[in-house]
C-alpha cells in the first residue's frame, strides 16, 4: 500500500472527486503551455512501467533516466493519470514531481469552521481603524499631484470623509404559523447568531402520494396522507430513469433518494431528470450526513434545513417577511437604504461557481430585483 501526503491508496477516488477533481494542472517544463484534469493515481514511480518500443517494458524512473538524463527525486510517490478535457480517451501518466497544480484558481470547496472564522477576524475591522487605513491611502496616493486625475477633469477632496447622517432601522419580521394549534402569527427570534426553527410555515402543501416517509416533517406542518412505497436501486442512469417513469405513471409526487456511497454524478443525473426530463419533485439525501448529524440537537438543524427545501419546492410557503414597521415611517420616503445580507452556507464565490443568488436594492425601497 502507498501513501499520497498520509492518505492510503483506498482513499484515492475520494480525494479525487471531493478536492482534486476541479483543479487543473500543468506541466512546467513543455513548451506548449497546456492545462490538464486529474484522473486517477497509478503506482510508485519505481513500479509503474511505460510500453517502449511496442513490446519493451520500462519503469517510469528508468525512462525518465535513459531518455531525459533526468533522476527521480521522489520515486515512491505514485504517477498521476492526466488527460485534456477536449480529448478524455487519451491520458498520459507522469510523475507526480514533474506536475504543477495551476497558479490562481478559485477555491470552490466549502470553508471549515476554522477556515470561516479566519476569515471573518480578517474582515472585523474597528471603524476607528479603518478610518485610518483610508487616511493612509489618501496621503500615500497624492491625489492633488496626480497629472491623471487633472487630464481627465477628476478631483479628489482628501481633506475630509464625508459624513453622512444614518440610522440604524429594526430588523425584519419574519413570520410563521404558530405551532400550538392557533391561527394566530408567531414571530421568529434570532438567539446568539442562530435560528431555531420551532414553528410552522406558513402556507405548507399536502402530499398525496410520496415514496419515503419522514416523521419529523410533521412538526413543521407538512401532512402525508398516504403510505409510502420504498425501493432499493442501484446507482445507475437506466434503472433511476426507469424508476422516475414508473412512479410518474403512477402520479406520484415526490421522491426522496438516500445516496449512500455515490457521486456527485449521480445526484447531478438525478436533478436532470428530475427537473428536465421528467417533471418531478425530487430531495436527495446523502446517507453519510445523516450519519454525521447524529446528535440530537444537529439532527433537528439538519430536519429544519432539509423540510424548509422541501416545503419550498412543493410551492409551499415557509415564512412572510414583514418590513412594513421599517418601511412605513414618515421618512422612509426621502431615506437611501443600504440592506445587508449574510450567505451562511454559500462557498466560495467566483465566476466559475456563483454565489446562487443576490439580493438588489435601489434607492426607492419599493423597488428592488433579486439576481439569481
Amino acid at each position: 500500500m502507498f501513501y499520497v501526503v498520509g492518505i492510503p491508496s483506498k482513499d484515492h477516488p475520494l480525494l479525487i472527486r471531493k478536492i482534486l477533481k476541479s483543479l487543473w494542472f500543468v506541466i512546467p517544463y513543455t513548451e506548449k503551455a497546456r492545462r490538464y484534469r486529474l484522473k486517477s493515481f497509478g503506482r510508485p514511480a519505481n513500479e509503474h512501467k511505460y510500453t517502449k518500443n511496442e513490446s519493451e517494458q520500462i519503469t517510469v524512473v528508468d525512462f525518465f533516466r535513459d531518455t531525459w538524463n533526468y533522476r527521480l527525486c521522489y520515486t515512491h510517490l505514485p504517477v498521476v493519470e492526466l488527460y485534456d478535457p477536449d480529448d478524455k480517451n487519451q491520458s498520459y501518466f507522469l510523475p507526480m514531481e514533474l506536475v504543477n497544480v495551476d497558479e490562481g484558481q478559485p477555491n470552490l470547496q466549502a470553508l471549515t469552521s476554522e477556515q470561516n472564522a479566519k476569515a471573518t477576524n480578517k474582515t472585523v475591522v474597528h471603524p476607528d481603524e479603518c478610518y485610518r487605513m483610508i487616511r493612509r491611502v489618501t496621503d500615500e496616493r497624492r491625489f492633488k499631484q496626480d497629472p491623471y486625475l487633472e487630464k481627465f477633469g477628476l478631483t479628489v477632496d482628501v481633506d475630509e470623509m464625508l459624513m453622512l447622517p444614518a440610522r440604524i432601522l429594526p430588523p425584519p419580521k419574519i413570520i410563521y404559523k404558530s405551532s400550538h394549534g392557533a391561527q394566530g402569527d408567531v414571530i421568529e427570534r434570532v438567539q446568539i447568531g442562530k435560528w431555531w426553527l420551532n414553528n410552522r410555515f406558513d402556507k405548507t402543501c399536502e402530499i398525496r402520494t410520496w415514496l419515503l416517509f419522514l416523521l419529523a416533517m410533521s412538526k413543521y406542518g407538512i401532512r402525508f396522507n398516504s403510505s409510502p412505497i420504498e425501493k432499493f436501486d442501484a446507482a445507475v442512469p437506466q434503472t433511476i430513469l426507469a424508476r422516475m417513469n414508473e412512479l410518474k405513471m403512477q402520479e406520484y409526487k415526490v421522491i426522496i433518494y438516500i445516496l449512500d456511497q455515490v457521486g456527485d454524478d449521480i445526484y447531478h443525473l438525478i436533478k436532470y431528470f428530475g427537473n428536465i426530463k421528467i417533471g418531478m419533485v425530487t430531495q436527495c439525501i446523502r446517507f453519510d450526513q445523516l450519519v454525521s448529524n447524529s446528535d440530537p440537537r444537529e439532527m433537528d438543524m439538519y430536519i429544519q434545513n432539509l423540510v424548509e427545501k422541501f416545503n419550498a419546492r412543493l410551492r409551499g410557503v415557509n415564512q412572510l417577511v414583514s418590513l412594513m414597521p421599517a418601511l412605513t415611517s414618515p421618512s422612509a420616503r426621502s431615506d437611501i437604504f443600504m440592506c445587508f445580507g449574510i450567505g451562511c452556507t454559500h462557498i466560495t464565490c467566483s465566476h466559475v461557481r456563483p454565489s446562487t443568488a443576490a439580493f438588489c436594492w435601489i434607492k426607492r425601497f419599493y423597488k428592488y430585483t433579486i439576481c439569481c
